[in-house]
């Protein structure tokens, strides 16, 4: 994969974004943030229980979605 293809998939990935409710209210969170809060919690909670060979972003984030049952906003393009 080329440097630009793997940059272009790193923006794509960032510009993903989630909504979720809590106690707190309704919330808004960026794929990036769910990395920058939650990842280095739940990466020393899988290392924890051995299983650091399923450390990964995507499986951070899908692991985010379910405890949060978050949902991911997707912007549709008009005119389609």
């Amino acid at each position: 994969m080329s440097k630009k293809n793997s940059e272009r998939e790193e923006m794509e990935r960032n510009a993903r974004v989630f909504r979720y409710q809590d106690q707190g209210g309704v919330h808004v969170i960026t794929w990036g943030e769910i990395i920058e809060q939650y990842y280095p919690f739940w990466c020393a909670g899988m290392c924890s229980i051995g299983k650091q060979n399923q450390v990964s972003e995507q499986n951070c984030v899908d692991d985010f979605v379910v405890v949060h049952w978050a949902e991911e906003i997707t912007h549709e393009k008009s005119g389609d």
